[in-house]
């Protein structure tokens, strides 16, 4: 997130060179009336339409199909200063997920995003500091320019901002409203004042013969997603910049690594040394939607040096992107298909075993009652057939001793049949006593011993498990 100055890492004559293009393409815009673009405003004929990003970014060329010809005068030729002036280790920040961006990469990617809208300006963060710290160096051809394009009040300049040397935000100013609108990824009162104070300072200085005093400007801040690190600053301001190109508002959350990756493929084509430099690196992306191995066997994301001999101009890269992210796009919907599908087939998991777990815990209240009950059931049963036992005993004696006076009382022979009928149908009622004591014994021992606690504690675990996924599923830390 340090700033890094292009002026530190720029050759002088390098920048001299970009100024003097700049402040050359300004001069052509005004013989021309207006028909040439500088870097802040590509001729609107030539512009290209980006389409909304949930519709994947498709770039299509409009009218002339800006090719390499029609580009040349708007950019500067087939390798401007400010795609081959972009280091090794410049684009190399974009592959770490901890590197934190310098105002090269940001500069030219905002371009490139101002470039694909008629209406939309950026100016560089170096010329904005400048702006700050009252010097004047480069602030000639941006005057200039902006006094030629401010013509047309219907426009959006964006203003990317580094705060203190440790932090970058975007400021997009609405002409047309007087309305300048911080888009900040780590709010806080510190960053809204050190961006305001910024502002104020470019209005002031850029802007006051075209169109107002600072007074008459309004300042908001826009919610926006809020990086989870101190590393995606820079990323967070890009993205800012492409969906208010876009139209769209941003999603609640962005994921950085997989933002890193389309910045880079985004990027202009470098100088075949520094092509040749990347061909070593590997490039990852974030496992959340692809993994290394993915990306790295994509010959869309190799730089090669055979590939730069022959590359178009940067639109092309851009095109490039509109691939990259169509196939994001495609990813992404089949992942949010997977989605739904997992979280019905989970939500609907988690009800039948919700369920389950009620009847189980219906069946645990009703075996502890019967078995509360089966104790005083079961002793009760044993008295009686304690005394079903003494009353057969009792009875066989009699049948015995009845048995034994009939063969000298011939009449007591319907008593003794009686008795015997009596004592047969006492046995039954014992064995059938006996069979209850049985099986009430057997429901105590059984069921007595189950731990209802156990069961009930492995599906609590399980459905545990069932929210967990389902909260990441629904929370995209699945896709």
């Amino acid at each position: 997130m340090e700033f890094t100055s292009r002026s530190c890492s720029e050759p002088p004559s390098l920048r001299v060179a970009r100024h003097t293009r700049l402040a050359s393409n300004v001069r052509k815009s005004s013989a021309a009336d207006d028909s040439s673009a500088f870097l802040l405003s590509p001729k609107a004929k030539r512009q290209k339409v980006l389409a909304p990003i949930e519709d994947a970014v498709v770039i299509s060329d409009a009218e002339d199909g800006g090719g390499a010809a029609g580009r040349e005068d708007d950019l500067g030729g087939e390798h401007p200063d400010w795609a081959t002036s972009i280091a090794a280790e410049d684009r190399r920040s974009l592959l770490s997920s901890t590197a934190w961006l310098n105002d090269s990469v940001i500069d030219t990617a905002i371009e490139m995003i101002a470039a694909q809208k008629a209406n939309l300006r950026t100016v560089p963060s170096t010329v904005i500091v400048a702006a700050t710290t009252k010097k004047t160096s480069g602030d000639g051809p941006v005057r200039e320019a902006l006094r030629v394009h401010l013509q047309d009040s219907d426009i959006t300049i964006f203003l990317p901002l580094n705060l203190g040397n440790t932090h970058w935000v975007l400021v997009y100013l609405v002409v047309a409203s007087k309305s300048a609108v911080l888009v900040d990824s780590l709010s806080s009162p510190v960053h809204t004042r050190q961006a305001l104070d910024m502002v104020r300072a470019f209005v002031s200085r850029f802007l006051p013969d075209t169109t107002s005093t600072w007074d008459q400007w309004t300042f908001a801040m826009r919610l926006g997603p809020q990086q989870p690190n101190v590393s995606d600053c820079g990323v967070y301001t890009i993205v800012a910049a492409l969906y208010q190109a876009a139209g769209i508002p941003m999603p609640d959350t962005l994921d950085g690594a997989l933002w890193r990756r389309l910045v880079l493929a985004m990027m202009p084509p470098p100088d075949p040394a520094t092509a040749a430099a990347m061909t070593k690196w590997g490039v990852s992306a974030s496992p959340a939607l692809l993994t290394a191995e993915d990306l790295a066997a994509d010959d869309r994301f190799r730089l090669t040096p055979e590939q730069d001999s022959h590359s178009p101009p940067p639109a092309s890269d851009v095109v490039r992107l509109r691939g990259l992210v169509a196939e994001y796009h495609r990813r992404i919907q089949s992942v949010e298909n997977l989605r739904t599908t997992g979280l019905s087939q989970i939500r609907a998991r988690r009800a039948a075993c919700a369920a389950k777990m009620d009847r189980l815990r219906d069946i645990d209240r009703v075996v502890t009652c019967l078995l509360a009950a089966a104790g005083d059931e079961l002793r009760r049963s044993e008295d009686e057939l304690a005394q079903m036992d003494e009353q057969v005993d009792a009875l066989g004696r009699m049948v015995d001793l009845a048995s034994g006076a009939a063969k000298v009382f011939w009449p007591t022979a319907n008593a003794i049949e009686t008795a015997r009928s009596a004592l047969t149908s006492l046995v039954a009622l014992r064995r059938l006593h006996r069979t209850r004591i049985v099986a009430a014994t057997a429901f105590r021992d059984r069921l007595g011993v189950v731990d209802f606690k156990g069961p009930e504690g492995v599906v609590e675990a399980f459905l545990a498990e069932c929210a967990e996924a389902e909260e990441v599923l629904r929370g995209g830390g699945f896709v």
